[in-house]
């Protein structure tokens, strides 16, 4: 009966921390401690649904609002989109940055979460910067200069988020000015 007991308790801790999201700081990006090369989003739909669900309950969660954010980084990043004037991932980065600045703005002291939420501006530039590329044949000009304005917006904080992380962070800070340019 012990044994069974024990190996009950055993296989209950194993899937309650494997059920879990890790987010290690590696140099200058937060990655997924899972052993993954990259990410897709039909691996962690549950733990999608499980922040979303303690979102709703209690929509002050820091943890849950910087680990939904991270999640909404990792589906606009190029592995999972690499159309970069795709409205639908511009709005699922809106809504990751809209997420980490409320947890910010909640007090949230995570050099992880100041990382997120600058590659989240990053990824923003990059996106709006994708429809200055070669799309004036489907934008007008008020339409692409409007995009311009939310470009340069988005990589001047995602620049003033990396001289922070440099001056918090030394032993990165070079890869974080790097970053700025």
């Amino acid at each position: 009966m012990k044994t069974f007991s024990a190996v009950i308790l055993l296989s209950i801790i194993t899937l309650t921390a494997k059920a879990q999201v890790h987010l290690i700081k590696q140099s200058s990006i937060v990655k997924l401690d899972d052993g993954r090369l990259y990410y897709t989003a039909k691996s962690y739909i549950k733990q999608i649904d499980s922040l979303d669900k303690v979102l709703v309950k209690s929509p002050n969660d820091t943890t849950a609002l910087m680990l939904r954010s991270f999640f909404y980084l990792k589906a606009g990043d190029l592995l999972a989109n690499p159309y970069a004037a795709d409205k639908i991932f511009i709005d699922r980065l809106l809504t990751g940055k809209r997420m980490i600045e409320k947890a910010l703005s909640l007090k949230l002291i995570d050099l992880k979460a100041k990382i997120i939420a600058a590659e989240l501006c990053n990824q923003l530039s990059y996106r709006y910067g994708g429809y200055n590329s070669d799309l004036s044949w489907k934008y007008d000009s008020k339409t692409l200069a409007k995009y311009a304005a939310f470009q340069k917006r988005y990589k001047e904080e995602a620049i003033e988020f990396y001289k922070e992380l440099a001056v918090l962070d030394k032993n990165s800070a070079w890869e974080y000015q790097k970053k700025m340019n």
